[in-house]
């Protein structure tokens, strides 16, 4: 009699197809969850940048106010800068006005506040910041 040997499959010979596809699976988790937290870091990356360029404007916006002209009561101003809208506004700080026009070099202090405003992509609700300095003005 004839023996029939059938061979027998030792243990290293390879992967069972639903061993590959639950290593697929898991590999495509893991890398769909690196995706996400890069994109997140990408996005914080953008919105550091653009709040940082406002508040640079905004600081050149005060840095500014009163070199061209000298300050006014209750003066306003609008601009564009790029992807960021400024106002400015100038109000005088409540003090005895009119006895320090009175005094030879006068100096009259002014609250000068800056608001910058921006989009921080494309459906997202605006964003800004605020600025507030105080200045000093001469008067003759």
């Amino acid at each position: 009699m004839m023996q029939c040997h059938q061979p027998t499959r030792a243990a290293e010979d390879g992967f069972t197809l639903l061993e590959t596809l639950v290593t697929l699976v898991i590999l495509s988790v893991a890398v769909l969850l690196f995706e996400r937290t890069l994109a997140g870091s990408f996005h914080g990356i953008s919105a550091a940048n653009q709040r940082s360029d406002a508040v640079t404007l905004a600081l050149r916006k005060l840095d500014e106010a009163g070199s061209d002209a000298p300050l006014a009561d209750g003066g306003e101003t609008d601009g564009q800068d790029g992807r960021y809208q400024w106002t400015l506004r100038v109000e005088p700080v409540d003090t005895d006005t009119e006895s320090a026009r009175t005094e030879a070099h006068a100096v009259l202090p002014y609250w000068v506040d800056v608001v910058v405003r921006w989009r921080d992509g494309f459906f997202s609700k605006p964003v800004s910041v605020h600025f507030r300095r105080l200045r000093l003005e001469r008067h003759p």
